[in-house]
């Protein structure tokens, strides 16, 4: 479980996330950011332009779900406007929402929304993990 995690200009103390600069499936790239309240895994509330078509998209059920979070670490992948690529990109963070059953999870919410950080700062558990998309030296890329 992710105890504590700041992303990009934002904190959250267990659940709260920021998608900044970048983009959300479905949606495409933001001109402003979406910040989202997560309490217990699930969306409780949300800011941005954003706001009022990512929230129909997910529904009122498990779609506002949190579904995974990933680092990206691939120093090769650029950001394209393909989904499977720019979630990869090295010094991103990706953030879904909705179902993660096809990949292990046993959120079933027939939606899944991928979306991206650029250059996120984050702790996980107290640890400091990246600082503006640069990981801590004392982490390096293997957590």
């Amino acid at each position: 479980m992710i105890e504590k995690i700041g992303v990009g200009t934002g904190w959250f103390v267990k659940d709260l996330v920021l998608f900044s600069n970048q983009w959300i499936a479905g949606i495409g790239r933001l001109e402003s950011p979406v910040l989202l309240t997560i309490e217990n895994g699930r969306i409780v509330h949300a800011e941005g332009d954003a706001e009022p078509m990512l929230l129909e998209t997910l529904g009122d059920g498990d779609g506002r779900s949190l579904a995974e979070f990933d680092i990206g670490t691939n120093d090769k992948a650029r950001i394209t406007g393909v989904v499977l690529e720019d979630e990869k990109v090295y010094g991103t963070i990706h953030v879904a929402l909705g179902s993660n059953n096809t990949f292990g999870g046993t959120i079933s919410a027939g939606v899944h929304i991928d979306g991206a950080v650029k250059e996120p700062s984050f702790y996980i558990y107290d640890r400091f993990i990246m600082d503006k998309g640069k990981f801590n030296q004392t982490v390096g890329t293997s957590l």
